[in-house]
């Protein structure tokens, strides 16, 4: 026998939504620890008046962290001169080798020397070949400068390693350190030349490491740091040292 319900029975669900709850603070005062109002708020000044005690206070500490969540990062989108590879686990950016004082030096030196030798020539009159070897000479730091842009400093991040390499190699030896020593990267701007430091975790506490040096344009910098957060899955957070 077939039986009807009197009535019929809905399941109220509520709108559930995906969207993060807003953060929000209550404002104590420090003295009685009382819930001040918002209307003894002074979101401009960042100032509080207690109607319980009668005290003006400061709140902007408070509220730190929710106005530090509503800016988000900004993205940096990658420079000219850095050249990026990524394949499954395996990242290696390149970036063109800083000129040094190792490659301007000799170049000045040996063009001193090619002046007096060839002002000493037409002078003196000394043999020719000793003018003649100086200017050629010379033509090696010439042609070195010209060579720049083949000069690269390779970062590669594969088995469990960050690989630093020079090529063509220097006087800077290839280095490597391990992923899980890794704790920050942060960006440092000494005298208009930015440099990338790592901070690691060790058995004698920490330590902070160059990784690139003397690169001239802050956003090549800031792309580094981004792009290496971002493999190693590092989250990004203020250092002291670090240009803000």
């Amino acid at each position: 026998m077939d039986h009807e319900p009197i009535e019929e029975y809905k399941l109220k669900l509520k709108n559930l939504s995906l969207e993060p709850k807003p953060e929000f603070k209550r404002i104590k005062c420090p003295s009685c620890d009382s819930i001040v109002p918002a209307d003894n708020l002074n979101i401009n000044d960042k100032i509080a008046k207690c109607n319980s005690c009668d005290i003006v206070f400061p709140f902007h500490e408070n509220i730190s962290s929710l106005l530090d969540s509503k800016k988000p990062k900004q993205e940096v989108i990658r420079p000219e001169g850095i050249e990026i590879f990524k394949y499954r686990d395996e990242l290696e950016m390149s970036i063109h080798q800083p000129i040094t004082l190792f490659d301007v030096i000799p170049l000045i030196l040996i063009s001193f020397i090619t002046f007096i030798l060839t002002m000493v020539f037409f002078k003196k009159g000394i043999p020719i070949f000793i003018p003649l070897t100086s200017w050629i000479l010379t033509m090696f730091p010439i042609y070195n400068l010209f060579q720049r842009k083949h000069h690269k400093i390779f970062f590669n991040i594969a088995d469990e390693y960050i690989h630093i390499k020079w090529r063509p190699k220097k006087w800077t030896r290839d280095r490597k350190f391990h992923l899980k020593e890794i704790d920050q990267i942060y960006i440092k701007t000494v005298h208009g030349h930015n440099s990338i430091y790592m901070i690691t975790n060790g058995p004698d506490g920490q330590k902070h490491t160059k990784l690139f040096t003397q690169i001239m344009s802050l956003s090549k910098a800031r792309y580094l740091e981004q792009e290496i957060e971002r493999h190693l899955g590092i989250e990004d957070r203020e250092v002291p040292e670090e240009t803000k």
